[in-house]
């Protein structure tokens, strides 16, 4: 009844989108009105979806003729391409579109959509119509025709009832191999996904569709409603791009996320610049597919994924907490310089961070770290940890603390940078003996005092310490300190090594 914060964030962008909402309901009875918002509430992403006006109404639409039909609810898809396919196929009963004669120019649709899309055209003249012998034909019920006054007679145009339509119909166009028409060239499935990944906007949706339409209750479907076979290979040729992709924009070996990074936090107010970015479009392609078994091929050949400068928005945490479910063992995710998008930060992920590795320079408060606590006692695949240039206070140490100290967890080396307060380095030192598989602390770059090394000294002599390797470089250390450290590993026999060496460009006497 009163709505709720995120409805009231995303106020200015949903007004038209809860306009067709409002619209939907008020053909439905209230048993159907309480079943439909139950729907929108259990999924999502296609809550996600009624944000956008466009694909509100279609969701809408197909949800309003399941509740007709008396079908289940739970039957719908969560993923934008399943909802397209059962409006389209609905679309195309309607109109009387399941004779041959009909489905024969389906493909000459499908091409005009391709054609347009790779040439950024999304308005077409007669003569485009005429050339793929689509005037007059049923297939023109997708069409709109709009005439533009001009000085000496009126230009007529075409263009799709919606342009994601459009972009819809151009990946049924790669998976089912339409041939283009003569003399003009639309690219074949390694132009798309070559140009997609690329952060294109007029072909990401499009991408996405084609991987959608890969899963395969949606190929049986294609083939149902448009009476073609799809091609066994397309889905092989897709599985093969993506594991040929294992080069790009992924996190280099050996730089445990840190390369380019300072010493130094960034002011509070600046705001990082969103740029596109490979590794989250591309498990927004593997989740469209549905298909586990895909995915977790997929995603075997990218052992490490990079995501650099995301504001996460509610979608992006369903879906890259999806796919991490279904990543194969071992996978490493890195997160540097995100945040999260205003309203997202109760929203408890934790299947993120069975694979999560390191955090680099992301702004997250201290309330989200009770949430990673919660997630570190779940994960037993994570052995390391890195938190770098977080802003991490002893408030979300503290709480930290409890999750790496929970009997479950298996994190073995924990990294963290820029400890400026001296509570939550304390919180920090109690670690390796309050965790019994803590063996390899990594305070590089940490502010360590002098009465700092001698608590770590004296923390260390606890008989639960499970500490082996400690990492101190570069840490500028006074003499004193030095031969603390030095001293620490007599009465410690199982301490393998202290690492310790100069800043960067510092020539030490140590």
């Amino acid at each position: 009844e009163e709505p709720t914060a995120r409805a009231r964030s995303l106020e200015p962008r949903a007004a038209a989108a809860r306009e067709l909402l409002l619209a939907a309901l008020q053909y439905l009875s209230q048993d159907q009105v309480k079943r439909f918002l139950l729907k929108l509430r259990d999924a999502p992403t296609l809550f996600a979806l009624c944000f956008v006006p466009a694909v509100c109404w279609i969701v809408c639409t197909v949800l309003r003729r399941q509740l007709e039909l008396g079908q289940d609810l739970s039957r719908t898809s969560k993923t934008t391409t399943s909802v397209y396919l059962v409006f389209l196929a609905s679309a195309l009963s309607s109109v009387g579109a399941e004779g041959p004669g009909v489905r024969a120019k389906l493909p000459k649709l499908r091409r005009l959509a391709r054609e347009g899309v790779l040439g950024h055209k999304a308005q077409f003249s007669e003569g485009d119509l005429e050339r793929l012998e689509l005037r007059g034909s049923v297939v023109q019920h997708f069409l709109i025709k709009k005439e533009l006054p001009s000085v000496l007679e009126t230009e007529v145009i075409y263009q799709f009832i919606n342009q994601s339509f459009q972009e819809f119909f151009a990946a049924l166009s790669y998976l089912l191999e339409d041939v283009g028409a003569p003399g003009v060239s639309t690219g074949g499935l390694e132009t798309l996904l070559c140009l997609g990944s690329e952060g294109r906007s007029h072909l990401m949706l499009t991408t996405r569709f084609f991987f959608g339409l890969l899963n395969m209750e949606r190929v049986q479907d294609v083939e149902c409603h448009f009476g073609c076979v799809v091609p066994a290979h397309v889905k092989q040729d897709a599985l093969r791009w993506v594991q040929g992709q294992s080069h790009l924009r992924v996190a280099s070996e050996g730089t445990d996320g840190t390369k380019g990074l300072k010493d130094t936090e960034e002011p509070e107010e600046k705001e990082e610049e969103e740029e596109p970015n490979f590794p989250l479009e591309l498990l927004y392609c593997l989740y469209e597919t549905q298909d586990e078994a895909f995915m977790y091929q997929a995603l075997s050949s990218l052992p490490e994924l990079m995501l650099e400068r995301v504001c996460f928005h509610r979608m992006d945490l369903d879906v890259l907490s999806y796919c991490m479910r279904c990543c194969p063992a071992g996978q490493v995710l890195w997160l540097v310089s995100c945040s999260l998008m205003a309203g997202q930060e109760k929203k408890r992920k934790r299947s993120l961070v069975k694979r999560l590795k390191g955090m680099s320079r992301c702004k997250l408060p201290d309330r989200i770290y009770r949430d990673l606590s919660m997630a570190l006692r779940a994960a037993p695949a994570l052995t390391e940890l890195g938190l770098l240039h977080c802003r991490l206070r002893e408030a979300g140490l503290r709480v930290l603390n409890e999750g790496l100290a929970w009997p479950q967890c298996r994190v073995q080396t924990l990294r963290v940078l820029l400890l400026k307060p001296l509570e939550a380095f304390q919180c920090l030192v109690a670690l390796p003996w309050q965790s019994p598989t803590l063996t390899t602390p990594d305070l590089s770059g940490c502010y360590l005092p002098d009465p700092m090394v001698t608590y770590l000294c004296a923390a260390r002599q606890h008989p639960g310490c499970s500490l082996q390797t400690l990492s101190l470089a570069p840490v500028e250390l006074s003499e004193p300190s030095v031969q603390e450290l030095r001293a620490m590993k007599i009465p410690k026999p199982r301490l393998a090594s202290i690492r310790l060496g100069p800043p960067e460009g510092v020539v030490s006497a140590l």
